[in-house]
């Protein structure tokens, strides 16, 4: 695995979003890389690096913050339950 990318923190609606940021060589075109529903893990990063190596600007946002579907399995249904809600209920409010 050839590693192009690196762990950012950019701002959105004022509030900080952790996220990876894969760029090539020379400056290209964007793209925006979107996790499945396990989170930014290794895949996703793995997929804006190939990105990265085609030419494009790769930016893959944290939707999780961090958290990863393992995570969110380790918890109760009511806690998942919860976590997502607030995950999807409002993008401008930063969690942790």
């Amino acid at each position: 695995r050839v590693v192009m990318g690196e762990r950012i923190t950019f701002k959105t609606n004022g509030a900080s979003t952790p996220g990876y940021l894969a760029r090539p060589v020379k400056p290209g075109p964007g793209v925006v890389v979107i996790q499945e529903w396990w989170g930014l893990n290794d895949w996703i990063r793995d997929q804006a690096d190939r990105f990265a190596r085609q030419g494009y600007v790769a930016l893959a946002p944290d939707l999780y913050r961090g958290k990863t579907i393992a995570d969110v399995l380790a918890l109760t249904v009511a806690g998942a339950s919860d976590f997502f809600a607030d995950a999807f209920s409002n993008p401008r409010t930063p969690r942790s």
